[in-house]
């Protein structure tokens, strides 16, 4: 009975294991990182991928994406000069159902991103990311309900559902000139 127990146990307890998992992103004035670790300079696909974890489904075209169905994430690797780029040039989260495209993932963020002080979510409005984000340049999206900011070397793009609420946010580096 004891060892029908401990396999029990450890059977629940890998599954568990692999059913949840956490992730925290944040970014600050000078970083960018994944569960505590640091995305390196240039955002390497293999720092994404060391976080986040492997098993994207892939599509290739002007960009190759890597979307992460559980977990409401996005990456795109750009096209370089012999293949693609093994570089990020954008993430996207997302937090509620949207428009639906063949990158688009199959379910929701459910972990934290946090921009210094303020943690994004379903729930978050234009107005609490303007109060958050002072020292940010804003600037009008490509539509009416997104809104861009930036801020050193990193730019944001904040989509909005009908209601107001956040439903992606868009993250990438901003190329230099």
């Amino acid at each position: 009975m004891k060892r029908f127990l401990l396999i029990l146990f450890v059977l629940i307890s890998g599954v568990a294991a692999g059913q949840s998992r956490e992730l925290n992103f944040k970014l600050t004035k000078l970083t960018f990182s994944i569960n505590k670790e640091a995305i390196g300079a240039g955002w390497p696909l293999e720092s994404f991928t060391s976080a986040i974890g492997a098993g994207a489904r892939t599509r290739d075209g002007y960009n190759r994406t890597h979307s992460y169905d559980d977990l409401g994430i996005v990456l795109f690797e750009p096209s370089g000069k012999e293949g693609y780029s093994g570089q990020v040039s954008e993430i996207q989260l997302y937090f509620q159902s949207m428009e639906r495209k063949e990158v688009t993932p199959k379910g929701l963020f459910a972990g934290s991103f946090t921009i210094d002080r303020l943690s994004l979510n379903a729930q978050t409005t234009l107005t609490m990311i303007r109060e958050a984000l002072k020292g940010f340049d804003e600037s009008k999206g490509y539509e009416d309900s997104i809104v861009r900011m930036a801020r050193g070397d990193y730019y944001l793009y904040f989509h909005f559902k009908e209601d107001g609420t956040l439903g992606k946010m868009s993250m990438g580096l901003v190329k230099s000139k």
